[in-house]
């Protein structure tokens, strides 16, 4: 595990260092934000999981949802994580490449130095609640992946209701209709895995079959769904140079003339794309392993 302010440091260090050379700084060191929320199991493998990220190549943030900093403090989180950077919102965040004025987001993610008593505001911005505000959360433009350690039943069924209610769903949304690699680690709304073997719990068949449909709609979302050991898999695959189908290329296809448009392996599909070519009757066609379009 790295030291406590490791994170930090090797973003600062390596944006310095890569300053001018963004593109190469992105390709050396991936830009992620971990979505640490609460659950009432799955916790201990999602901490571990971010654990082995920080001991990777990559520049790390941590987002704390506001349910969690009620029951755990700074340096709880830093002690359980190894991570120390967290999300510090200002006035403007680049969004999907361009810049989006968000206002004041006080009480999105920085921490006071008062042990465990977490203070997520933002020096010279007034605080505002977890709750909507009407205004969009502040998701950088070269934040290349998003991790969901833990998964609980309320968040991914806010997610796949499409409810955007929480600053952390928002975040997952914009992500998903950005492009991003999004992914979650399954142990705590999967009842196969160790920690619910060890409290002896596991899930009536008509409430299985209820997660189950849910989690199909967050993989047809774009969610990756991870098990512990997948993690490493998953980032090595989506470190590798990826298309990006947008709604403006289905459009571009549709005044041309178009009718099939062929992708790479692996290319990724915006939501708006995909519902674009099928009210346009566009054909996307994806290479399989092995294939070259």
């Amino acid at each position: 595990m790295r030291s406590s302010s490791s994170a930090l440091a090797v973003r600062t260090a390596a944006e310095m260092l890569y300053r001018g050379r963004e593109d190469e700084l992105d390709r050396r060191y991936p830009r992620m934000l971990i979505l640490l929320t609460q659950h009432w199991i799955g916790m201990e493998e999602g901490l571990a999981a971010v654990r082995r990220l920080a001991g990777m190549k990559l520049r790390l943030q941590l987002y704390v949802d506001p349910a969690l900093r009620q029951v755990m403090g700074q340096r709880e989180i830093v002690q359980a994580t190894g991570v120390d950077d967290f999300l510090e919102p200002g006035a403007e965040f680049r969004i999907a490449g361009g810049f989006c004025n968000s206002g004041n987001f006080g009480n999105l993610g920085n921490f006071s130095n008062s042990g465990n008593s977490a203070n997520f505001g933002v020096s010279g911005n007034p605080g505002i609640s977890g709750n909507h505000t009407g205004m969009e959360p502040p998701l950088a433009s070269n934040i290349q992946y998003l991790f969901i350690p833990v998964l609980s039943f309320s968040l991914m069924s806010r997610i796949s209701r499409l409810d955007d209610e929480s600053p952390v769903v928002r975040l997952i949304l914009q992500g998903l209709c950005s492009g991003r690699q999004v992914a979650a680690l399954r142990a705590g709304v999967e009842d196969d895995g160790p920690e619910w073997t060890a409290r002896g719990c596991s899930m009536p068949p008509a409430m299985r079959r209820e997660a189950a449909n849910m989690l199909g709609s967050l993989r047809s979302y774009g969610v990756t769904l991870l098990g512990s050991e997948g993690i490493s898999e998953w980032i090595g695959g989506s470190r590798e140079k990826k298309e990006l189908i947008a709604g403006d290329d289905i459009l571009s296809a549709v005044s041309g003339g178009v009718t099939e448009l062929k992708t790479g392996r692996g290319s990724i599909i915006t939501p708006l794309a995909r519902d674009l070519a099928a009210q346009y009757g566009i054909q996307i066609l994806q290479a399989r392993d092995g294939e070259t379009m």
